[in-house]
């Protein structure tokens, strides 16, 4: 498909902006771990995260620098799905819809999970809204993508 179909070129933009706000998630959560450490840090320990730090600071220091990794690691796959956004979905290929509905609904599902159990409502709720644009972009896509393809 050369010229993406209107639903295409509306799922590129919503799903542009899924992608834009998960890299300064990605990009927050690098520059200030702490922010979204003590909000799920009580539901984890019994104990605010101030005072996990207070008591064993290397120990802090340790999960600041976990946080830290799964910031980059959510940058680094942002980057590689707005190459997929951008390529391969734009031209209506088929590989990408499937990418999107695995990795990047799988990705926002796993932030759902985690943020469940540690008890974080703000974290939850974002996660929510992304798989929720992200699915819904794909029901609203799925036409173009697998059509009336045999299998």
């Amino acid at each position: 498909m050369t010229n993406p179909t209107k639903s295409i070129r509306i799922g590129l933009g919503v799903l542009f902006i899924v992608c834009m706000l998960a890299v300064v998630y990605t990009l927050f959560v690098v520059g200030d771990p702490d922010f979204f450490i003590k909000r799920s840090c009580r539901g984890y320990t019994g104990q605010s995260w101030a005072e996990l730090a207070a008591a064993s600071p290397a120990t802090a220091a340790y999960i600041r620098a976990l946080e830290r990794k799964v910031g980059a690691f959510g940058l680094v796959l942002t980057i590689g799905t707005l190459f997929v956004l951008f390529g391969a979905f734009k031209k209506g290929e088929g590989w990408a819809w499937w990418f999107f509905l695995i990795a990047t609904a799988g990705g926002w599902l796993v932030n759902i999970i985690f943020h469940i159990f540690s008890k974080s409502p703000l974290g939850l709720a974002m996660s929510v809204v992304g798989i929720a644009a992200v699915l819904i972009v794909l029901i609203f896509t799925a036409k173009d993508f697998l059509g009336n393809k045999s299998v």
